[in-house]
């Protein structure tokens, strides 16, 4: 007779499954701990930044009489949270813009897309950077 089946293999015996019991386990098991080992800090980096303040850091720029209405102004300060070797980059400057008697608007010296320098055309009344 042309049987085209296979053989079935035979049944395992009671220790063989509880060999493979115990290596199905013990993959499982360092799977797991890999994933939560892997997934706390992640899970930290995303949630932390919920629960942690930063402190606002105020710095002289100038007196408010110094700046005009209407006007825009570089100005030059020391970064408020600057590493110790930082030096000469510690210090950085912004635009700020008087709007009012008692408002200002201050605005970063480069560009957060790429980082390029940001600068003031008064005569245009507008910004201009590399980037765009």
């Amino acid at each position: 007779m042309n049987d085209n089946t296979e053989p079935h293999p035979p049944p395992a015996t009671p220790e063989e499954l509880s060999r493979r019991k115990f290596f199905e386990r013990l993959i499982f098991g360092l799977f797991g701990l890999g994933s939560l080992v892997l997934l706390v800090p992640m899970a930290g980096f995303v949630v932390a930044p919920l629960f942690l303040r930063r402190p606002e850091y105020w710095r002289a720029v100038g007196k408010v009489d110094s700046f005009a209405i209407g006007t825009t102004t570089a100005v030059q300060f020391e970064d408020a949270s600057p590493l110790p070797w930082a030096g000469v980059t510690a210090r950085t400057a912004a635009w700020l813009r008087r709007v009012d008697a008692a408002t200002f608007v201050a605005f970063s010296i480069n560009c957060t897309h790429l980082g390029c320098p940001v600068r003031w055309l008064s005569q245009a009344d507008l910004f201009m950077y590399p980037c765009h």
